[in-house]
């Protein structure tokens, strides 16, 4: 299953009227930096993009939530474990954390 990202996040609300936030983020997020890839396993654990522009595999989470808890970011720690990655990002709400 592929995922599809509008170029600007104005078109979200010409098509359609109700808006998820959190998807919203997610688009915005994804206007920064052009993230080609993201992740699903066969068990549906997801994580949002994967960044693999420098020599590393960075992967990156997106949540609207002013309080993640660390069960909202379970698909990024299983990925962290399976991958190994250098380090891995949340974008949330209100802030931005490197682990």
């Amino acid at each position: 299953m592929k995922k599809y990202y509008l170029p600007s996040s104005s078109f979200c609300f010409a098509i359609s009227d109700f808006i998820e936030t959190g998807k919203l983020l997610e688009n915005f997020v994804i206007s920064l930096k052009d993230y080609r890839f993201f992740w699903r396993d066969p068990y549906k654990h997801e994580v949002d993009f994967i960044d693999t522009r420098d020599t590393e595999i960075i992967p990156v989470e997106v949540k609207y939530e002013e309080d993640v808890r660390e069960r909202e970011l379970k698909n990024l720690l299983i990925f962290a474990k399976n991958s190994n990655p250098g380090r891995h990002f949340c974008w949330a709400r209100t802030w931005q954390s490197k682990k």
